[in-house]
Protein backbone atom coordinates (compact mmCIF):
# COMPACT_ATOMS: atom_id res chain seq x y z
CA UNK A 1 0.00 0.00 0.00
CA UNK A 2 1.95 2.96 -1.28
CA UNK A 3 1.59 6.41 0.75
CA UNK A 4 -1.24 7.96 -0.47
CA UNK A 5 -3.34 4.72 -0.52
CA UNK A 6 -2.48 5.21 3.51
CA UNK A 7 -3.35 8.82 3.66
CA UNK A 8 -6.67 8.14 2.08
CA UNK A 9 -7.36 5.13 4.03
CA UNK A 10 -6.80 7.27 7.16
CA UNK A 11 -8.73 10.13 5.77
CA UNK A 12 -12.17 7.82 5.48
CA UNK A 13 -12.00 6.43 9.18
CA UNK A 14 -11.52 9.24 10.26
CA UNK A 15 -14.64 10.38 8.65
CA UNK A 16 -16.37 7.02 9.49
CA UNK A 17 -15.25 7.55 13.26
CA UNK A 18 -16.80 11.11 13.30
CA UNK A 19 -20.15 10.19 11.96
CA UNK A 20 -19.87 7.18 14.28
CA UNK A 21 -19.93 9.50 17.17
CA UNK A 22 -22.26 11.43 15.83
CA UNK A 23 -24.89 8.59 15.88
CA UNK A 24 -23.58 7.57 19.48
CA UNK A 25 -24.63 11.37 20.07
CA UNK A 26 -27.17 11.23 18.58
CA UNK A 27 -28.55 7.32 20.16
CA UNK A 28 -27.94 8.85 22.91
CA UNK A 29 -29.92 11.93 22.90
CA UNK A 30 -33.00 9.77 21.68
CA UNK A 31 -32.67 7.65 24.43
CA UNK A 32 -32.57 10.45 26.86
CA UNK A 33 -36.05 12.22 25.39
CA UNK A 34 -37.39 8.56 25.30
CA UNK A 35 -36.76 8.47 29.61
CA UNK A 36 -37.55 12.17 30.76
CA UNK A 37 -40.18 11.81 33.51
CA UNK A 38 -41.90 14.84 32.94
CA UNK A 39 -43.73 14.08 36.13
CA UNK A 40 -40.29 14.63 38.12
CA UNK A 41 -37.84 17.67 38.32
CA UNK A 42 -34.53 17.70 37.24
CA UNK A 43 -30.87 18.86 38.06
CA UNK A 44 -28.88 21.28 36.32
CA UNK A 45 -26.78 18.39 34.64
CA UNK A 46 -29.48 16.91 33.13
CA UNK A 47 -30.88 20.40 32.24
CA UNK A 48 -28.32 20.21 29.52
CA UNK A 49 -28.36 17.49 28.51
CA UNK A 50 -31.78 17.76 27.57
CA UNK A 51 -30.58 21.09 25.52
CA UNK A 52 -28.03 19.84 23.51
CA UNK A 53 -31.27 17.50 21.95
CA UNK A 54 -33.64 19.56 19.47
CA UNK A 55 -35.84 20.17 22.67
CA UNK A 56 -33.69 22.91 23.16
CA UNK A 57 -36.43 24.71 20.73
CA UNK A 58 -39.50 23.60 21.98
CA UNK A 59 -42.41 24.36 24.88
CA UNK A 60 -41.11 21.66 26.52
CA UNK A 61 -38.42 23.16 28.33
CA UNK A 62 -41.30 25.06 30.05
CA UNK A 63 -43.31 22.31 31.32
CA UNK A 64 -39.67 20.98 32.93
CA UNK A 65 -39.32 24.55 34.50
CA UNK A 66 -42.40 23.93 36.39
CA UNK A 67 -41.44 20.61 37.45
CA UNK A 68 -38.19 21.99 38.71
CA UNK A 69 -39.98 24.79 40.31
CA UNK A 70 -43.90 24.55 40.53
CA UNK A 71 -44.06 28.32 41.89
CA UNK A 72 -42.66 29.72 38.61
CA UNK A 73 -45.08 31.72 36.48
CA UNK A 74 -44.73 33.65 33.40
CA UNK A 75 -42.37 31.30 31.83
CA UNK A 76 -41.22 32.39 28.27
CA UNK A 77 -38.71 30.16 26.54
CA UNK A 78 -36.45 32.22 24.15
CA UNK A 79 -33.48 31.41 21.58
CA UNK A 80 -31.04 31.33 24.53
CA UNK A 81 -32.68 31.08 27.43
CA UNK A 82 -36.10 30.62 29.64
CA UNK A 83 -37.45 33.52 31.82
CA UNK A 84 -39.85 32.84 34.65
CA UNK A 85 -41.51 34.63 38.03
CA UNK A 86 -40.45 32.83 41.34
CA UNK A 87 -41.91 34.27 43.77
CA UNK A 88 -41.75 37.87 42.37
CA UNK A 89 -38.11 37.46 41.41
CA UNK A 90 -37.12 37.51 37.91
CA UNK A 91 -35.10 34.41 37.13
CA UNK A 92 -33.33 33.49 33.97
CA UNK A 93 -31.74 29.99 32.86
CA UNK A 94 -29.74 29.28 29.86
CA UNK A 95 -30.34 26.78 27.24
CA UNK A 96 -26.74 27.01 26.01
CA UNK A 97 -23.57 25.51 27.35
CA UNK A 98 -23.19 27.93 30.26
CA UNK A 99 -24.14 26.81 33.93
CA UNK A 100 -25.85 28.93 36.90
CA UNK A 101 -28.78 30.53 36.99
CA UNK A 102 -29.48 34.48 36.68
CA UNK A 103 -31.51 36.60 38.90
CA UNK A 104 -32.47 39.95 38.35
CA UNK A 105 -31.27 42.80 41.07
CA UNK A 106 -32.50 45.74 39.32
CA UNK A 107 -34.54 46.08 42.62
CA UNK A 108 -32.40 46.80 45.15
CA UNK A 109 -31.23 50.00 46.36
CA UNK A 110 -28.07 49.80 48.73
CA UNK A 111 -27.60 51.46 52.09
CA UNK A 112 -26.62 54.66 51.51
CA UNK A 113 -26.57 57.96 53.09
CA UNK A 114 -30.01 59.51 53.26
CA UNK A 115 -29.93 61.98 50.89
CA UNK A 116 -29.23 65.96 51.77
CA UNK A 117 -30.51 69.28 50.93
CA UNK A 118 -27.69 70.49 49.02
CA UNK A 119 -28.14 74.19 48.85
CA UNK A 120 -24.97 74.18 47.00
CA UNK A 121 -26.43 73.20 43.59
CA UNK A 122 -28.48 76.16 43.76
CA UNK A 123 -25.84 78.66 43.79
CA UNK A 124 -28.29 82.14 43.24
CA UNK A 125 -30.88 80.50 46.08
CA UNK A 126 -27.79 79.73 48.30
CA UNK A 127 -26.36 83.47 48.02
CA UNK A 128 -30.05 84.99 48.50
CA UNK A 129 -30.38 82.60 51.52
CA UNK A 130 -27.66 84.34 52.99
CA UNK A 131 -28.57 87.83 51.82
CA UNK A 132 -31.70 87.71 53.75
CA UNK A 133 -30.31 86.48 56.22
CA UNK A 134 -27.58 89.21 56.75
CA UNK A 135 -30.80 91.38 56.16
CA UNK A 136 -32.66 90.22 58.92
CA UNK A 137 -30.11 89.57 61.47
CA UNK A 138 -27.24 92.75 60.84
CA UNK A 139 -27.42 96.39 62.50
CA UNK A 140 -28.21 99.01 60.07
CA UNK A 141 -24.42 100.18 61.14
CA UNK A 142 -23.28 96.70 59.92
CA UNK A 143 -24.57 96.67 56.56
CA UNK A 144 -23.26 100.57 55.72
CA UNK A 145 -19.94 98.83 56.89
CA UNK A 146 -20.03 95.59 55.01
CA UNK A 147 -21.85 96.06 52.60
CA UNK A 148 -19.53 94.48 50.16
CA UNK A 149 -20.72 91.36 51.86
CA UNK A 150 -24.75 91.76 50.78
CA UNK A 151 -23.23 92.65 47.17
CA UNK A 152 -21.53 89.77 46.71
CA UNK A 153 -24.65 87.62 47.74
CA UNK A 154 -27.36 89.91 45.06
CA UNK A 155 -24.96 89.84 42.18
CA UNK A 156 -23.94 87.06 40.37
CA UNK A 157 -19.95 86.91 39.87
CA UNK A 158 -19.33 89.76 42.16
CA UNK A 159 -16.36 87.82 43.37
CA UNK A 160 -14.76 89.06 40.08
CA UNK A 161 -15.20 92.95 39.94
CA UNK A 162 -12.79 95.35 41.59
CA UNK A 163 -14.14 96.69 44.70
CA UNK A 164 -14.52 100.28 43.31
CA UNK A 165 -17.04 98.98 40.21
CA UNK A 166 -18.83 96.56 42.56
CA UNK A 167 -19.43 99.62 44.48
CA UNK A 168 -20.78 101.55 41.86
CA UNK A 169 -23.18 98.62 40.67
CA UNK A 170 -24.81 98.23 44.39
CA UNK A 171 -25.04 101.94 45.24
CA UNK A 172 -26.34 102.92 41.78
CA UNK A 173 -28.29 99.87 41.50
CA UNK A 174 -28.25 96.30 43.10
CA UNK A 175 -29.20 98.09 46.27
CA UNK A 176 -32.58 99.51 44.87
CA UNK A 177 -33.42 96.94 43.60
CA UNK A 178 -36.16 94.64 44.19
CA UNK A 179 -35.08 91.69 45.96
CA UNK A 180 -38.20 89.61 45.11
CA UNK A 181 -38.03 88.34 48.66
CA UNK A 182 -41.62 86.37 48.06
CA UNK A 183 -40.31 84.68 44.76
CA UNK A 184 -37.09 83.70 46.73
CA UNK A 185 -39.07 81.75 49.50
CA UNK A 186 -41.13 80.44 47.44
CA UNK A 187 -38.55 78.35 45.60
CA UNK A 188 -36.82 77.67 48.26
CA UNK A 189 -40.42 76.38 50.24
CA UNK A 190 -40.24 74.16 46.51
CA UNK A 191 -36.44 72.79 46.79
CA UNK A 192 -37.16 71.63 50.59
CA UNK A 193 -40.75 70.04 49.69
CA UNK A 194 -39.01 68.26 46.51
CA UNK A 195 -36.02 67.13 49.14
CA UNK A 196 -38.42 65.69 51.42
CA UNK A 197 -39.98 63.34 48.85
CA UNK A 198 -36.89 62.60 47.64
CA UNK A 199 -36.20 61.12 51.55
CA UNK A 200 -39.44 59.41 51.56
CA UNK A 201 -38.97 57.90 48.21
CA UNK A 202 -35.73 56.92 49.17
CA UNK A 203 -36.88 55.25 52.82
CA UNK A 204 -39.54 53.87 50.81
CA UNK A 205 -37.00 51.99 48.65
CA UNK A 206 -34.94 51.02 50.52
CA UNK A 207 -37.14 49.27 52.96
CA UNK A 208 -38.85 47.62 49.94
CA UNK A 209 -35.39 46.57 49.08
CA UNK A 210 -34.36 45.13 52.52
CA UNK A 211 -38.07 43.27 52.71
CA UNK A 212 -37.00 41.76 49.28
CA UNK A 213 -33.46 40.34 50.31
CA UNK A 214 -35.41 38.55 52.94
CA UNK A 215 -37.26 36.92 50.95
CA UNK A 216 -34.77 36.37 48.58
CA UNK A 217 -32.55 35.02 51.08
CA UNK A 218 -35.12 32.67 53.11
CA UNK A 219 -37.08 31.12 50.28
CA UNK A 220 -35.72 32.20 46.71
CA UNK A 221 -32.24 31.25 47.11
CA UNK A 222 -33.23 27.77 49.01
CA UNK A 223 -35.36 26.40 45.98
CA UNK A 224 -32.68 28.29 43.61
CA UNK A 225 -30.02 26.29 45.30
CA UNK A 226 -31.27 22.76 44.51
CA UNK A 227 -30.60 23.12 40.68
CA UNK A 228 -27.79 25.64 40.70
CA UNK A 229 -25.33 27.15 43.65
CA UNK A 230 -23.71 29.49 40.75
CA UNK A 231 -25.33 32.89 40.35
CA UNK A 232 -24.91 35.24 36.73
CA UNK A 233 -26.16 38.83 36.41
CA UNK A 234 -29.49 38.48 35.03
CA UNK A 235 -28.34 41.30 32.40
CA UNK A 236 -25.43 43.33 31.59
CA UNK A 237 -27.53 46.57 32.52
CA UNK A 238 -27.90 45.54 36.50
CA UNK A 239 -25.59 46.47 38.59
CA UNK A 240 -25.48 44.20 41.51
CA UNK A 241 -25.02 40.60 41.84
CA UNK A 242 -26.75 38.25 44.40
CA UNK A 243 -22.92 37.88 46.15
CA UNK A 244 -22.47 41.57 46.10
CA UNK A 245 -26.26 42.07 47.27
CA UNK A 246 -25.38 39.55 50.39
CA UNK A 247 -22.26 40.95 51.35
CA UNK A 248 -23.49 44.68 51.52
CA UNK A 249 -26.53 43.22 53.47
CA UNK A 250 -24.19 41.74 55.77
CA UNK A 251 -25.13 38.16 54.89
CA UNK A 252 -23.08 35.41 54.48
CA UNK A 253 -23.45 33.08 51.86
CA UNK A 254 -23.78 29.79 53.48
CA UNK A 255 -26.72 31.27 56.54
Amino acid sequence: MNEETKLLDLEVRKALAKIQNNIDELNKQKELIKNIDFSKPINEEEWHEICKTPLRSSDILCVIIRNIFPQAKNIKRYSNCVVFDLLDFSISIPTYNCRGISISTKWYIPDKDIPKLELEHYDNILRLKKYFELVDTKSVWYKFVHWDELAKCRISNAEYDRKWFLFCKWFLYYKWKNDRRKDFEKRLEQIQLNHKKNVEEYIRKRNDAKERVKILVNFVLPLINNFSTKYTKYSVWEIYTIEQILEMEGIKDDE
